[in-house]
């Protein structure tokens, strides 16, 4: 002990040891909220790794045991022979709550990788070399990293059922007050949460189009009906600016021409509505990304948006194929991590993600049928590098165009390909492109999927 900060820190870990010994079965219920690492002190570190291990054999701890597992895995000399364990042994432990100790542990324990962590920090910006976005990058992970609380990874059954039950009888109680609710969060789309359940939560969800169809339009209008039922949502634009998305985010609830909008040229007795719309769109809870474009700041973003606002609703991503991934140089690699990447991200968070793909020309209509009102039917190998797309994603949703009976008026028709909890088929919506706004749906068919996907 080289100062009283470690005293108090080697009697608080003594005080863990101690409670394991006397009470053994509570170590499976704090196995999964603290670490080895947690242990400062090699001694105490070692003696709990060594409980660990007898009691994943189901062996009784005592001095015997524990001086044989050590001896067995030559630790004994290391923590102090003979002579420490008894006094481990003879430590009585303190009435205090387990979970008290525990948060002490756990914040004594961030609190030194902290420290080691700005240490290492400075070293490596002074001396590395290292690009400086690389290093920000690094560090930025592992603070959050550091911030956010270690969650229990229990994963025997009785513990997975109890939330389970919970979810079930929520939304049982909503289908018995004829709320008919989804068990994932609702697009804002009767046609397309009937078909899919709404976004469940750890989904990947795809929405491909060619250029041109609307899907910006589309991400656009479920992002707000979204955020509308207080969901947060995170919307990375990597093709236009915020400003843009703004714009067209005005436009949907004011109902005024984007271009107006954008062009600052509104009659000037329509300026007090739009200017009205500004509250109204800053209350949601929307956060817009415009300039993030690799799988390493997007998932620092979504960390510090988990750490600052608790829960994340709905991730969008418009578009896929251009989020940049290291040493990957081909589209297909690229493609792959991606999509890989967004997989990862949304089970992490719980949360669904809505990535917008763009699907390449072989989905275009030939020439000859050009300026006909049919649309083109998309189909999966128009998605580009699709394969691993196709494979990670939960729903894919293609999106198809044909013009309407009005002017400024489309119709975009929703099919939904791949559905993993069921239902596919297509519906259609009007599609005014001047306010962004989707209405209307009408159901075309629909039938029960009941493959392996």
């Amino acid at each position: 002990m080289t100062n009283q900060t470690d005293a108090m820190q080697f009697e608080l870990e003594k005080s863990i040891l101690a409670i394991g010994f006397f009470y053994p079965d509570i170590i499976f219920e704090i196995v999964d909220r603290i670490e080895p690492a947690d242990f400062r002190f090699t001694n105490t570190r070692l003696i709990w790794e060594s409980m660990l291990r007898l009691c994943q054999h189901g062996l009784k701890i005592d001095s015997v045991s524990l001086s044989q597992d050590l001896h067995e895995n030559g630790k004994f000399e290391i923590v102090g022979g003979e002579s420490f364990i008894d006094s481990m042994m003879n430590y009585i432990p303190p009435f205090e709550n387990i979970d008290h100790l525990i948060g002490k542990l756990r914040k004594a324990s961030k609190k030194y990788d902290l420290s080691k962590l700005l240490t290492n920090g400075i070293q490596i910006l002074t001396k590395s070399g290292k690009d400086v976005d690389d290093i920000l990058n690094d560090i930025g992970t592992k603070f959050m990293d550091l911030s956010i609380d270690r969650k229990s990874q229990s994963g025997e059954i009785k513990d997975l059922l109890i939330p389970h039950q919970e979810r079930f009888m929520n939304l049982n109680d909503l289908y018995t007050q004829g709320k008919n609710p989804f068990p994932g969060i609702e697009t804002g789309f009767t046609q397309l949460d009937t078909k899919i359940d709404g976004f469940r939560f750890g989904t990947l969800n795809v929405l491909g189009a060619r250029p041109g169809i609307g899907k910006t339009a589309v991400g656009i209008n479920i992002a707000l009906n979204v955020a509308k039922q207080g969901h947060l949502v995170i919307y990375f634009t990597l093709e236009m600016t915020s400003d843009e998305i703004l714009s067209r985010m005005l436009a949907n609830l004011s109902g005024f021409n984007s271009r107006w909008i954008t062009g600052g040229n509104l009659f000037k007795e329509k300026v007090p509505q739009l200017l009205a719309t500004y509250p109204e769109l800053g209350a949601l809870p929307i956060l817009i990304y415009d300039k993030i474009n690799t799988i390493e700041g997007i998932r620092n973003a979504c960390r510090k948006c988990e750490f600052m606002y608790k829960k994340i609703g709905l991730i969008i991503f418009d578009y896929m194929q251009l989020i940049r991934v290291k040493d990957k140089f081909t589209e297909y690699d690229r493609v792959t991590e991606v999509s890989m990447s967004l997989k990862e991200i949304s089970k992490h968070h719980n949360c669904p993600i809505l990535a917008i793909a763009q699907l390449n020309r072989a989905g275009a209509p030939p020439s000859s049928e050009k300026g006909k009102s049919k649309p083109s039917k998309p189909c999966m190998e128009n998605l580009r590098s699709s394969g691993q797309i196709e494979q990670d994603a939960d729903t894919i949703i293609f999106l198809s165009k044909k013009d309407g009976d009005k002017p400024n008026l489309s119709i975009l028709q929703f099919e939904v390909v791949k559905n993993r909890h069921g239902s596919i088929g297509k519906f259609e919506m009007d599609f005014k492109q001047d306010t962004c706004t989707l209405t209307k749906p009408t159901i075309l068919d629909s039938e029960e999927d009941n493959s392996d996907m």
